[in-house]
């Protein structure tokens, strides 16, 4: 089959389709949350409302082995073999206890080159295949237009729409010639404004002609490379219906003029349409939730994505269908895009996936020293050597795991590379308790070189991702005018804005082993710089990119 879906069925398609009831179509609307090691609770849960959901999303709690059988659990009680999601923007460490973070997007971007996207959507697909996943939540087709956005960040490929779409689709193609059906994400656009949609409604306010030459771009690339299924956000977007249309400010995953006008009419999109997870407040704070699902599935979307409320969601449905709020023809509509995927995914036939051959070792690591950036030196600080830092201090920001990075210690690497070169190294983490700006200005006196060592990278569910420093003051912050100052950031690459004092700066994007090394390997001089940045690590502040000549 062409990897474009096709809009007309097939004989299997049909034959499913007629055989299902009013319950049975229903359900293949609804994409639902499986979270915890074990899946016989929700689905005990299911069956007792007569419920068989037409795809899962597996979100965490067991390991790879744990996630393949809880899939299996999942396909063996299903009556129509059920897609089975998962995020693969980075490899599998959100969602499986012992998950690979392969690389994020950005940092894939700054290489340059799509191949390694093409690595990372082979690498993922073979993530996808062990643990039965077939449908990757991935990639992210956002812009990076605000650095103060909470959502893209190092998950998308930067701010370039040919960039973004060159990546994009590379990773796609990837993907979907493993047999694995991509998503691009999130329409009509994130990465506007600075709000996150777990938390309100967020609005991309560009009009229409901004937004044709960007998202229009990237979108136009990935349709015409036959993404599969394309996952739509709550996401306003008034300058692309005008500020007095109707719904100009409902979330994209509500109005059908972004869905159907826009999407499927003007860029010809005919694959599957999900909604985000429709527990985001950015999906329910427009109109009471028994109201929004229909609306939702009316205005285009042919899944619905969540969780908390999914019985709810099905009676609503249902008493749509029957009472003729939601059209037969409609729902018919949905539910045979759904089916023509599991279709070209050879669900219907029973067909075998075949498993993907594993990309060839050591991938990452050229990767790493193929995009590691030297965005700032502009007091010819380098190269770090021994003879000529024989002490170093370094802060340690953040360095935790979390949600979406949850690699951690990484500082202890970085100082164990400077210790293999020669260097005395120290490490501070910050925040610290009873710290004064005069104590850590003696402090950093007594070194020859102060680095700011972050792995912070972004947390969902916050409009805010910034540096916690200690109280009161913030006394680590750099400004001591006479200490030489080094920020090496492995994950954020916006932390100048809150350092623009320093004068040499290094983004890595992946909180990595691989970017470590690469890391310390140029710093040291042993290797050249070749990343260049896909954002504007400056965050538009000129004072981040210079610092006052030194005083004699």
């Amino acid at each position: 089959m062409s990897p474009h879906l096709q809009s007309t069925s097939t004989s299997e398609v049909s034959t499913v389709l007629d055989s299902l009831s009013d319950e049975e179509l229903v359900g293949q609307l609804l994409c639902v949350y499986q979270r915890g090691p074990r899946a016989e609770e929700l689905l005990a849960k299911l069956e007792r409302s007569d419920l068989r959901p037409g795809g899962f999303f597996v979100a965490g709690g067991s390991t790879t082995e744990g996630t393949r059988d809880r899939v299996q659990t999942m396909a063996a009680w299903s009556r129509v073999a059920p897609l089975v999601a998962a995020n693969l923007e980075s490899g599998s460490s959100t969602f499986a206890l012992d998950g690979e973070l392969l690389a994020n997007p950005l940092q894939v971007a700054a290489s340059g080159d799509p191949h390694y996207a093409h690595l990372l959507g082979e690498h993922s697909a073979l993530l996808a295949h062990r643990m039965g996943v077939n449908w990757a939540f991935a990639p992210v087709v956002d812009l990076v237009y605000s650095h103060h956005n909470p959502i893209t960040g190092v998950r998308t490929f930067g701010a370039d729409p040919v960039d973004v779409a060159r990546h994009g689709v590379a990773f796609i193609s990837a993907l979907q010639a493993a047999g694995i059906a991509a998503c691009a994400k999130h329409w009509p656009g994130d990465g506007v404004d600075d709000r996150d949609q777990h938390l309100v409604t967020s609005v991309n306010s560009l009009d229409e002609d901004e937004w044709d030459s960007g998202f229009g771009e990237v979108y136009r690339a990935v349709v015409e490379a036959g993404v599969h299924t394309i996952m739509v956000g709550h996401i306003a977007a008034p300058g692309l219906l005008g500020g007095d249309h109707p719904e100009a400010y409902l979330p994209a995953s509500q109005s059908h003029g972004l869905i159907d006008e826009l999407l499927r009419g003007r860029l010809g999109f005919k694959g599957l349409v999900v909604s985000d997870n429709t527990l985001m407040a950015g999906f329910n704070r427009v109109m009471p939730r028994s109201d929004a699902v229909v609306t939702a599935v009316a205005a285009g979307c042919d899944m619905l994505l969540g969780g908390d409320y999914t019985l709810d969601d099905f009676q609503s449905l249902l008493a749509a269908v029957e009472s003729g709020r939601l059209s037969r023809e409609r729902l018919l509509e949905a539910v045979t895009r759904v089916l023509t995927l599991k279709h070209s995914l050879g669900m219907l036939a029973g067909d075998p996936a075949s498993v993907p051959v594993e990309p060839a070792a050591g991938w990452q690591t050229d990767l790493a020293r193929a995009s590691v950036t030297l965005t700032k030196d502009v007091e010819d600080t380098l190269p770090l050597t021994a003879a000529k830092y024989p002490a170093v201090l370094v802060y340690v920001l953040g360095d935790e795991p979390t949600f979406y990075q949850p690699a951690s210690g990484l500082a202890s690497r970085f100082a164990e590379g400077l210790r293999a070169r020669g260097s005395r190294v120290d490490l501070r983490r910050v925040p610290g308790e009873g710290r004064t700006p005069r104590g850590e200005r003696d402090l950093q006196r007594s070194y020859d070189l102060v680095v700011y060592f972050a792995n912070v990278p972004f947390a969902s569910t916050s409009n805010v991702s910034r540096i916690a420093w200690s109280y009161p003051q913030g006394p680590e912050v750099p400004r001591n005018a006479e200490a030489r100052s080094l920020l090496v950031s492995v994950a954020d690459p916006f932390h100048l804005q809150d350092l623009p004092s320093v004068g040499t700066a290094v983004n890595g994007y992946t909180p990595s082993e691989e970017v470590v090394d690469a890391v310390l390997e140029c710093l040291a001089g042993e290797a050249e710089w070749r990343g260049v940045s896909p954002v504007d690590p400056f965050c538009g502040y000129e004072d981040a990119r210079v610092v006052k000549p030194r005083v004699p």
